[in-house]
């Protein structure tokens, strides 16, 4: 029962602060101020890393599938299994 209040008096908590900050936003708009939206700054060395270490990962799950497709007679024999 406790943690059905809490909840509830959470809920009820961000919906009061999402309805004002949607005012102030509609407002800012209204007078054709900015609005300032936080950002993410992630650093560029980590963001090229996971890039194309995810490249390298995709490139080679395409390569597997061009493989199977140039090996495939009808059989299941030389397939390659793809993630």
């Amino acid at each position: 029962m406790m943690e059905l209040i809490i909840s509830s008096t959470l809920f009820g908590v961000f919906i009061i602060l999402s309805y004002t900050l949607g005012l102030k936003n509609g407002h800012k708009l209204s007078t054709n101020k900015s609005i300032n939206m936080p950002s993410l700054n992630i650093p560029k060395k980590i963001r090229e890393y996971k890039n194309s270490k995810e490249e390298q990962k995709e490139q080679e799950r395409l390569e597997t599938i061009l493989q199977n497709i140039e090996r495939y007679d009808g059989s299941e024999i030389g397939q390659e299994v793809v993630k």
